[in-house]
């Protein structure tokens, strides 16, 4: 069996719990006489990086090879390729795959973005597992802090998957519907453990000190027991502002992180595993426990399984919510509820005032973790492989794709965003664009082919449509001529063909949807002036640009730059010399934000401050409107996935001069368990309300994203029945 471990992170040193799982189940496969290869990456990228990471394996003794973007290294008997040089994480990904031929690909939750995942997926005859480390970086489910639709119905493509606790397992089959199991994948060193826990020895250690992990119950418990000692060791989470705040406490002392924990359990009284989100696992529980430390932990997650029945698991308030985006060191933000620290306080002081009962729990929780250890061997993962490769091999890499398949991969999207959903994951599927000849197919990105690809495209979308006036041409992007109307269609050659019917019926469909979505209270007149804050690609400026007028002005707006691409192009080509575009995210404050890329790109959403995938500029719209000399707006439509929350305290200076307004809440999507950070729908009623709108909704309709719209006047317009008046 040969097996590719595919880690979007540091593989060795390995001083996260996770990559030292990783590299541990390796080296545990290789022992059994699989044939293992790792495919890995630096934490950043460049030369710098790459002569950093040259260095620490010279200094631990590991032989190596340097190649211009990689360096090669053996590690434990596994074979490692480290990316280091460039970012081209998914190309370094397909090269290694082609080269080793693996018959199974391992991927895992260090991979939230899918760019190794996608590459695994896309590799003939490997069977793809995906290792579950922990739910918050899963795409569903109340406990992920960065909840898509479309990636998990990409996970649900998957061969295997399996958690790294029954827990985890649980999680992902309840919120994801992944067929997950559990079997030991967290393993432990083949080797003697010391007996290091003593009642007199001098810290009370905590590993990893951030605000997930609980470090507010931390610091707390050192300013309340100032005669005992706490030592920290900073990790991944850590970031300066917790630094600062460790080094304030006098009884705190900071150790450098270290892959030999031994000399620090030798000073290690007792363990503090204080999480505030669900813990998949925690290797220091089971770690301090074999040498004899009792542990404090949280009542989260999978902690209890790791606690093996001892005591002091003790009562936290979970974080409930996340915030859009990462912080500074990629760690998700999450609201960090207030901590009661009385029982943590409590374990801690008869621990370190009762000798017998230390030792008593010294012992059994010695002697319970070393039976457990004895259980973890690689055998039943490697049993759980076998089985997978001798199963039948689904059909994950055919193009077709039922529509029952779609509808239960996609459950949180509306019928017409499965069908785009669909097309997406058909295209993706695809190894080249199959409705084209293969020659044509392998020019497809040159220019001088885009004379012939025009006029096979053309007559492809006119057999479709016999008598249509319809035509295919390249225009900075390609683009479709129906009609009067052009419609761009950036990746009409990317997969499989168009549903050219449906292309054809998008400008009277949109100019219909934006009749019924947003012209409920008020239609614009010739002459006024509609500001459009989330313009998507276009779809709703058509109806705005041709209600106002030539005397009118639309500004249009729109944060994902790829969208914004084809919203300025639509403009362009359809002439739509009345709407002014910007590719800017509104928020509150001036600055810097991220944004979520699905591949349903109507959902695409504001994640935070300089942390999505898609980097964007962020201004309030106050401002904008100031530059742009807009005095009064008559029609204000925002829809924008939930980041009105962000965007409307922008707006304070030019509500007053607005009209009417539409804002489309997203709490659906919260409710279907994609994340609080939809849930806006009362925060949009009370800002409006205190601008001075009265407010009403379709509480009625029965489409389930209707009922969110929230319309708002400055006066009661004419014809117009408030039976949902709030």
């Amino acid at each position: 069996m040969r097996i590719l471990l595919a880690a979007n992170s540091p593989y060795y040193p390995s001083l996260g719990g996770g990559n030292k799982s990783n590299r541990l189940l390796m080296e545990a496969l290789v022992r059994r006489g699989r044939q293992v290869r790792v495919a890995s990456r630096t934490r950043e990228f460049g030369a710098r990086a790459q002569e950093e990471l040259i260095q620490e394996l010279a200094r631990r003794g590991v032989p190596y090879r340097e190649c211009a973007n990689t360096v090669e290294a053996e590690v434990g008997g596994v074979a490692v390729r480290i990316l280091s040089g460039s970012p081209d994480i998914r190309g370094f990904l397909a090269s290694e795959i082609a080269a080793f031929r693996p018959d199974v690909i391992l991927t895992s939750t260090d991979d939230p973005a899918h760019l190794m995942l996608n590459a695994a997926l896309a590799a003939p005859g490997a069977r793809v597992v995906y290792l579950i480390r922990a739910t918050v970086a899963l795409p569903f489910g109340p406990e992920s802090s960065l909840q898509s639709a479309a990636r998990t119905a990409n996970l649900r493509r998957v061969d295997g998957a399996v958690g790294v606790s029954e827990y985890v397992a649980a999680y992902a089959r309840r919120w994801g519907g992944l067929d997950a199991v559990h079997v030991p994948i967290s393993l432990l060193e083949p080797r003697e453990w010391p007996f290091l826990g003593r009642f007199d020895n001098r810290f009370i250690l905590m590993v990893n000190p951030c605000p997930v992990k609980g470090i507010s119950i931390f610091l707390d418990l050192a300013s309340r027991l100032p005669a005992l000692s706490f030592a920290a060791i900073p990790s991944w989470g850590t970031s300066e502002s917790d630094l600062h705040m460790l080094r304030a406490r006098p009884n705190v002392t900071l150790l450098p992180p270290v892959e030999d924990m031994d000399p620090v359990y030798a000073q290690t009284r007792i363990a503090l595993v204080p999480s505030l989100w669900a813990e998949a696992r925690s290797r220091v529980i089971l770690e301090a426990m074999a040498r004899g430390i009792p542990v404090l932990a949280s009542r989260v997650g999978g902690l209890e399984e790791a606690m093996l029945g001892m005591d002091y698991l003790l009562p936290v308030n979970p974080v409930s919510r996340f915030k859009p985006g990462v912080d500074a060191l990629m760690v998700p933000l999450a609201e960090i509820p207030p901590q009661d620290t009385g029982p943590w306080q409590a374990a801690v002081e008869r621990l370190t005032s009762d000798r017998r009962h230390y030792e008593d729990l010294s012992a059994r929780c010695r002697a319970a973790a070393l039976v457990y250890a004895s259980s973890l061997t690689a055998e039943p993962f490697e049993k759980y492989l076998e089985d997978l490769l001798k199963a039948p091999r689904p059909a994950r890499h055919s193009a077709a794709i039922e529509a029952s398949q779609i509808a239960a991969a996609a459950p949180a999207l509306s019928a017409e965003k499965q069908k785009i959903l669909a097309l997406k994951l058909k295209r993706r599927l695809s190894s080249r664009a199959g409705w084209l000849p293969e020659a044509l197919a392998a020019r497809r990105g040159e220019p001088a082919a885009r004379g012939e690809l025009a006029r096979f495209a053309t007559a492809a979308a006119r057999q479709a449509l016999p008598g249509a006036d319809i035509e295919i041409y390249w225009d900075g992007m390609w683009i479709c001529r129906t009609g009067a109307y052009r419609l761009p269609l950036p990746r009409v050659f990317d997969g499989a063909q168009p549903d050219w019917a449906l292309i054809a019926s998008r400008p009277a469909r949109w100019l219909k949807n934006a009749e019924d979505y947003w012209f409920h209270l008020y239609k614009p007149k010739p002459g006024d002036v509609i500001v459009d804050v989330g313009a998507g690609q276009g779809e709703d400026v058509l109806a705005f640009s041709a209600a106002v007028g030539p005397e009118g002005r639309v500004f249009a707006l729109e944060a994902h730059p790829e969208s914004f691409a084809v919203l300025e192009t639509f403009c362009r080509v359809n002439g739509l010399k009345n709407v002014s575009v910007a590719n800017v995210a509104c928020m509150e404050s001036a600055g810097s934000v991220g944004m979520e890329t699905l591949d349903v790109w109507e959902s695409n959403y504001v994640r935070a401050a300089s942390s999505g995938e898609a980097q964007v500029a962020a201004r309030r719209l106050d401002d904008l409107c100031a530059e742009w000399g807009v005095g009064r707006i008559d029609f204000l439509k925002m829809n924008i996935e939930g980041a009105e929350r962000f965007a409307l305290p922008g707006c304070r200076n030019v509500l007053p001069r607005t009209r009417f307004v539409c804002v489309a809440a997203h709490d659906f999507r919260a409710d279907r368990g994609e994340g609080e950070q939809f849930r806006t729908f009362g925060f949009v009623c009370a800002f409006l309300r205190q601008a001075g709108f009265q407010l009403t909704t379709r509480d009625q309709d029965p489409r389930y994203f209707v009922p969110y719209h929230v319309h708002g006047s400055r006066a009661e317009p004419e014809g117009v029945a408030h039976a949902g008046l709030r």
